[in-house]
């Protein structure tokens, strides 16, 4: 840090530029924040703390990288699947990792989730979806049951 520079009051200022970001990201993906709940500032950090801030559709490709990551592991629920979905029939990752706006009549995007697969179609102004069969997130074991007493 050059000199003169208070590093208490840079750490500061830093802290509350992350805690901006944080927040920014889970306006534009409210579901995938909801899904995560106490844990979306956990995930986020993880996932975004060292990328440098998006020059252009910073929160929403933020929130982006958290559901990818999510959709990895298999843990992206239905709802944030779907949100993801919509970004990806309105975006497509560009060059250096920015967004660029799809155009055209039609559009489609595959997501997998921990209920399986679903497929978006956006066809004149209209999206479609459909859950695909096949193979699905393992189930949680059920809870273990104390012996009677």
């Amino acid at each position: 840090m050059p000199g003169g520079f208070n590093a208490g009051r840079v750490a500061a200022m830093a802290e509350t530029l992350a805690h901006k970001r944080l927040h920014a990201a889970a306006r534009a993906w409210p579901l995938l924040a909801r899904q995560l709940g106490d844990a979306w500032a956990v995930r986020f950090a993880a996932t975004c703390a060292g990328t440098p801030l998006p020059p252009h559709h910073g929160p929403l490709l933020d929130g982006w990288r958290v559901a990818e990551v999510l959709e990895g592991e298999g843990l992206l629920g239905p709802a944030a699947t779907r949100e993801l979905l919509g970004a990806r029939l309105r975006f497509r990752r560009g060059p250096e990792e920015g967004l660029q706006p799809r155009t055209g009549a039609w559009a489609w995007a595959l997501a997998r989730s921990a209920e399986g697969r679903c497929l978006a179609l956006r066809l004149a102004g209209r999206t479609f979806s459909v859950w695909l069969p096949g193979r699905r997130a393992p189930s949680p074991p059920p809870p273990a049951s104390s012996p009677p007493t």
